[in-house]
C-alpha cells in the first residue's frame, strides 16, 4: 500500500529559496511552510547567526519568497531588499553593495574589503561599518577630490585590510549578521488547501515568473515534490 503522506499533492504555500547556481559555492535551501510564522520559525532556525553574508553580499546569492496557490507558483519577492543589520546606515551599504551603483574600481575595493574578512575567518556582514564608512568617504571624495582627510582615513582603512587584520567595528558600530525583516515583508494570503504536513507538488503558473537562478527548476522538472519544512535541491544536507 502508498503511504499517501509521500504522495506530494497541490496544495498552496510559501516557499523561501536561498539558493546559488554551481560554480564555486553551490547551494539550494527551499523552506516550505504553510504561513509566515511556521516560514519564519524555519528560517531562523537554520540562520541563528544570520544568513550567510558571504553568498549574498560577495556571491550573489537567490534570496526569494515564492508564493504557491493550488500548487503552482504564481509569484515572487525579492527579498535582498528585506535584510538588516542592526544599524540604519549598514542597512544603506548593503542595499549598494547589492545594487552595484558604484564604478567598478569602487564595486571591486568593496569586494576584495568583504574578502578580506572571509579569508580571515570572520562573518562576511562583520564587514559592513567598514563597507558603510567607505561609501561615506567615496561620496565625499565626489564632491571634493581634494579632501585630504576623506583620502587619508580610505588609505588607512584598504591599508588594515592589505595587512589581513581589517577591523572587527568602525565608529562604534558592529554587525553580527543580516536577517530578514519579517515585519516588513509583505506575506501573500494564501487559498485554501494550505500545506500544514506531508508533501506538496508545485509547477510554474506563470513562465514569466521563473528565475534563470533557481533551484527550483530542479525541483519542478520532477514529480517527487517538496517536504514541509526544510528542503534541499543541493548542498548542505
Amino acid at each position: 500500500m502508498v503511504d499517501t503522506a509521500d504522495i506530494a499533492r497541490p496544495y498552496s504555500c510559501h516557499l523561501l529559496e536561498f539558493s546559488v547556481l554551481p560554480g564555486g559555492a553551490r547551494l539550494g535551501n527551499i523552506y516550505v511552510a504553510g504561513d509566515a510564522d511556521e516560514l519564519r520559525e524555519c528560517v531562523d532556525g537554520d540562520w541563528e547567526e544570520g544568513a550567510d553574508g558571504y553568498l549574498i553580499l560577495w556571491y550573489g546569492a537567490l534570496l526569494h519568497l515564492w508564493t504557491v496557490q493550488h500548487g503552482a507558483i504564481v509569484a515572487g519577492l525579492d527579498l535582498h531588499p528585506y535584510l538588516r543589520t542592526g544599524d540604519a546606515h549598514c542597512d544603506l551599504a548593503v542595499a549598494r553593495v547589492l545594487d552595484g551603483s558604484d564604478d567598478e574600481e569602487r564595486r571591486e575595493t568593496v569586494q576584495e574589503v568583504l574578502e578580506a574578512y572571509a579569508e580571515a575567518e570572520r562573518p562576511t556582514a562583520s564587514g559592513l561599518p567598514v563597507v558603510a564608512r567607505m561609501f561615506d568617504l567615496f561620496d565625499r571624495i565626489d564632491a571634493d577630490p581634494a579632501d585630504s582627510d576623506a583620502l587619508a582615513e580610505l588609505d588607512r582603512i584598504l591599508d588594515l585590510v592589505e595587512r589581513g587584520d581589517p577591523p572587527a567595528s568602525y565608529d562604534g558600530v558592529s554587525v553580527e549578521g543580516l536577517h530578514i525583516d519579517w515585519d516588513a515583508l509583505p506575506v501573500p494570503a494564501l487559498q485554501e488547501p494550505v500545506l500544514r504536513e506531508g508533501r506538496v507538488s508545485v509547477r510554474w503558473g506563470d513562465a514569466s515568473l521563473r528565475h534563470r537562478d533557481s533551484h527550483l527548476h530542479i525541483t519542478v522538472s520532477t514529480s517527487e515534490g517538496m517536504d514541509f519544512g526544510h528542503g534541499f535541491t543541493e548542498g548542505g544536507g
